[in-house]
């Protein structure tokens, strides 16, 4: 025990050298470097010319699923498929090494249009947040990611579900309390259903978001960070949370 404490030790004490070194850097100026005035070279002997390389071709950006379209059409097919109930659920599972064991799983959200297309949050998150459906497709999504542990369940005990949660959601009087009331009711996999936020929403919650989020948590619903951009926080307190 004394020994793994002391490689414990010597861990941390690597972790805290990474962190310094990675906080200096992001504080450092980068060093403008001017390229030297240098007269043209003689063109080299045919014999000695490397060939020319190929360049490598760019990647094609994807194109959006509402291209040509204008703000509100956009909006009604979004609002029509969640009125309609044509939300899905895709498990992203998340492996130990080297057994490859299904851990956790992270819920992905997406939305079926009525044509049968099916299109990914990160297409269609900034027109439902401008237009007020997140807290809505929150809480069906949570109902569906509770449905879902309980069948994992019945297969691996230990897997647990990661979920997304909006700013938005948390400070919903309308829908947050109906959440609030249903994970009440189904604390037995409080454990098991972990939610996740990004680090520049979780530093950006007010009062009243951080009071529910704590409500969360007090039902014993672990809350996880997601898209860290730095390192500058503090464990103790993230621990309490």
């Amino acid at each position: 025990l004394s020994q793994e404490i002391g490689e414990l030790a010597d861990l941390v004490e690597n972790l805290a050298e990474s962190v310094a070194v990675h906080d200096a850097l992001l504080a450092a100026p980068r060093p403008v470097v001017e390229a030297p005035a240098v007269a043209p070279a003689a063109a080299p002997a045919a014999a000695e010319q490397k060939p020319e390389k190929k360049p490598k071709r760019a990647r094609e950006p994807v194109p959006s699923p509402f291209a040509g379209m204008d703000a509100e059409a956009i909006l009604n097919l979004i609002r029509g498929a969640v009125e309609t109930d044509r939300l899905e659920l895709y498990l992203q599972p998340i492996v130990t090494l080297p057994q490859r064991k299904a851990r956790f799983y992270e819920a992905l959200s997406r939305l079926r249009l009525a044509d049968g297309r099916v299109i990914e949050a990160k297409d269609f998150l900034s027109p439902a947040r401008a237009a007020g459906l997140l807290p809505v497709i929150d809480h069906r999504v949570i109902q569906r990611c509770v449905q879902v542990v309980r069948r994992l369940a019945a297969k691996n005990r230990e897997a647990g579900l990661f979920i997304n949660v909006s700013a938005e959601t948390l400070r919903d009087g309308k829908i947050f309390p109906e959440v609030l009331a249903f994970l009440e009711a189904h604390r037995a996999i409080a454990a098991s259903l972990v939610f996740e936020m990004t680090q520049a929403e979780y530093r950006s919650l007010g009062p009243s978001e951080q009071i529910n989020l704590t409500l969360l948590a007090e039902r014993g619903f672990p809350v996880s960070l997601d898209r860290m951009e730095d390192l500058k926080v503090d464990p103790r307190a993230l621990s309490e949370r």
